[in-house]
């Protein structure tokens, strides 16, 4: 990176420090100076202000009561006919994830272990399905519009997310094209129209070093607009030798109150990822089992140290919303994206002999840019005994990547394990040339109606839409095309009981346009999904606790898999997933919270043909069998707060031919966060915090994407840090 980049990067840090320091210190709303501020305050607005009802505010605690990701309308959890986790605030903070997937560790139906120890991107994979697994992220409520064929794949740090919201299952009659297991919704924050500011210093394991602040507060004396400045440096080491990860990071954003009835949110989130650590896998020979004694450390790296992963991304976005009446609402979004990566990589393709790794590489200089917008209207109404919610609206999805790639695949030299020798010169990429333009249109209409009839509550939407993707050949000019349209609906019914039981049934459907090629270079068929799910939700009355148990059937067809030394797909008929999620969160006492989750999935391939026919019956891999975790936090009245966690894995097979099973694992999460300002007043506003992930360095291969391709989990990380919030 350039001296003129570095410098321009740290203006805004330096900016929002130099702010920091001439700024009166007031006290932070959880201290007793701010609690007895709030006692001044009317009741209702000290409630509405930490009960979490507002999406897009401040989230409080663990526990969350409402949602807008299933039907794009706010609706109460318990009474959502689908199964939704989400995750606040303060959870993500306390668990430090370095990713947003990461912040699915404790949620049912996620598995987040796709790439191991690498955080380069947002993989998740939902209810047993793992493609276009990038490609499946919500921010704001709109795409994100990565491109899961390329390296072009966007990531908004944890940092400047205040919530996620996951949907299991198909949702594309509500966000079009997407995955059949789910998407998962990232709200940033935003101005608070009050005051607020945080400084945060932190550093761990690795060398991991970094810097944060977070300020917002009104622009005027009206208090009809705000602002917020969130900002981020940081940097580690891989746990791979050799590599490491560095990221600046910038999110101004402007909230406005043009009238009592009118909203405007202006948003743009600046991002440059210099390196972005290792993000290669090691066959499971010599990791899963030894090969004649052989076992990989967890620090090796088949990767020259010339290799390289450079992303400079850009966001900018605006949220206007007007209220007609207290019934009727309009809602208008747009955001324009674009990301640019240079990656240079060396991967191992398998063992040449006992003692060596074979070897490839490949070099890709990449430019993706996407608009979404969305437009919709909203409005309550009644026709006698029944009360309609509804929804209706239009949305554009737009991206174009175009990626210059080339390749080696015959003179990388062969990598000796036992003394790894790697090269000092510049490896040549001659071997086969690729310059690839990948477009997608996509127009949707949609609508939806939910109907309350006294106990019941029963939703019905419909969605069509239009798709244009390309893949066009710069090379040979040849254009790869599918153009056409697609139905999807979902609809399910909710009984509430009086009583905080809530049993539901609900069907959906889903499809996603491939830009996958085959070996030919023409664009696979789009994919299709649909599921039945049924379940019973359960909130005690008079609490925030929330106790969901969801049955599913899910079922995909024209699934795409990936060659992976070929760099193209073939089709892989269809997969049958069936499993049971439970998931519990409850504030056992006023100073101990505990959640829970239990998944069950069983996932297999059907209606394969040819040479894949023996793929049937067989699970696909990344997709464990079982899962569970527990997670608690105990609050002591000296300021002190102990939080721990346990997560098991098992019945992960490492290749789609289920040839290799990976052992079971359970890794323990600690820590402990302190408000020091509860021991000296002093310190007010002071507060330092240790989160270990993996406490035990427990050694795992998380998953397989093939026999050539595992990777090592994350070992111990230890993360300290020190805030003052005023």
């Amino acid at each position: 990176m350039s001296k003129t980049h570095n410098k321009y990067l740290f203006k805004p840090t330096a900016l929002a420090i130099s702010l920091l320091l001439p700024l009166s210190a007031y006290a932070d709303e959880t201290q007793p100076a701010a609690q007895a501020k709030a006692v001044e305050l009317e009741t209702v607005n000290v409630i509405s202000k930490r009960d979490n009802k507002n999406l897009i505010g401040r989230t409080y605690g663990y526990q969350a009561t409402e949602s807008n990701t299933a039907t794009k309308t706010q609706i109460p959890l318990n009474q959502t006919a689908r199964s939704v986790s989400v995750i606040t605030r303060q959870q993500i903070e306390d668990q430090r994830p370095a990713t947003i997937s990461e912040s699915l560790n404790y949620s049912a139906g996620a598995f987040t272990g796709l790439v191991g120890a690498a955080t380069r991107y947002d993989y998740v994979a939902m209810r047993g399905f793992n493609e276009n697994m990038t490609d499946n992220i919500l921010v704001d409520g709109q795409k994100l519009l990565s491109d899961s064929n390329t390296y072009s794949s966007m990531q908004i740090d944890p940092y400047f997310i205040e919530r996620v919201d996951m949907l299991k299952g198909p949702a594309s009659a509500v966000y079009g094209r997407a995955t059949p297991g789910g998407v998962v919704a990232a709200t940033t924050k935003r101005p608070l129209h009050d005051s607020y500011h945080e400084i945060n210093l932190f550093g761990g394991s690795r060398e991991h070093l970094g810097v944060s602040f977070d300020l917002t507060d009104n622009l005027n004396e009206s208090g009809n607009a705000a602002y917020r400045l969130t900002g981020l440096f940081k940097r580690s080491d891989s746990q791979n030798e050799g590599h490491k990860s560095q990221r600046f990071a910038i999110m101004p954003s402007v909230s406005w109150n043009i009238t009592p009835d009118t909203h405007l949110l202006l948003q743009s989130y600046i991002q440059n990822d210099p390196d972005a650590g290792y993000h290669s896998g090691l066959p499971a020979e010599g990791m899963v089992y030894p090969k004649n004694g052989f076992t990989f450390p967890r620090s090796f790296s088949d990767s020259e140290p010339s290799d390289y992963f450079k992303r400079r991304q850009n966001l900018y976005s605006y949220q206007l919303t007007h209220q007609f009446n207290p019934n009727w609402q309009v809602q208008s979004k747009f955001r324009y994206a674009e990301v640019h990566t240079r990656n240079q990589q060396t991967w191992n393709v398998g063992w040449a002999d006992d003692q060596n790794l074979a070897r490839s590489g490949g070099k890709t200089v990449e430019h993706l840019r996407s608009y979404a917008g969305d437009n919709h209207i909203k409005g309550h109404f009644e026709t006698g005994a029944l009360k309609h919610e509804l929804i209706a609206g239009v949305d554009y999805q737009q991206r174009k990547t175009t990626a210059d790639a080339a390749y080696n695949f015959s003179s990388i030299p062969l990598l000796n394990v036992y003394q790894p020798v790697y090269s000092s010169s510049q490896p040549v990429f001659n071997d086969y040339a690729s310059n690839q333009t990948y477009r997608l249109k996509q127009l949707g209409i949609y609508l939806q109606d939910q109907i309350r009839l006294g106990n019941w509550i029963v939703n019905g939407g419909l969605r069509h839409d239009r798709v244009d993707t390309t893949a066009t050949d710069n090379n040979s000019g040849s254009v790869s095309k599918w153009k056409g349209g697609k139905t999807t609906w979902q609809t399910s019914a909710l009984y509430a009981f009086e009583n905080g039981i809530s049993p539901y049934l609900s069907y959906s459907t889903g499809f996603n346009p491939n830009t996958y090629v085959d070996q030919s270079g023409n664009l696979l068929e789009p994919t299709t999904s649909r599921q039945w799910e049924t379940g019973i939700k359960y909130q005690p009355a008079g609490t925030l606790d929330l106790y969901t148990l969801s049955v599913y059937d899910l079922r995909q067809d024209n699934v795409a898999n990936r060659v992976i030394n070929g760099n193209y797909y073939i089709p892989a008929g269809s997969i049958k997933s069936r499993g049971v999620e439970l998931e519990a969160k409850s504030q056992i006492t006023p100073n101990w919270f505990l959640q829970g989750a239990l998944t069950y999935n069983h996932a297999r391939f059907a209606d394969n043909s040819g040479a894949e026919a023996e793929l049937n019956g067989k699970t696909p891999y990344q997709a464990p069998k079982w899962m569970a975790s527990l997670w608690t936090n105990y609050k002591f009245d000296t300021g002190l707060n102990v939080h721990a966690g346990v997560r098991h894995i098992s019945g992960i097979w490492a290749d789609h031919r289920n040839t290799v099973k990976l052992p079971s694992y359970t890794l323990v999460d600690l820590g402990v966060r302190y408000d020091l300002g509860r021991l000296v007043p002093s310190l007010q506003g002071l507060q330092t915090s240790i989160s270990v992930n993996n406490l035990f360095n427990r050694r795992y291969v998380s998953s397989c994407a093939g026999i050539d391709y595992c990777y090592y989990g994350e070992g111990r990380n230890v993360l300290a840090n020190v805030s003052y919030r005023w």
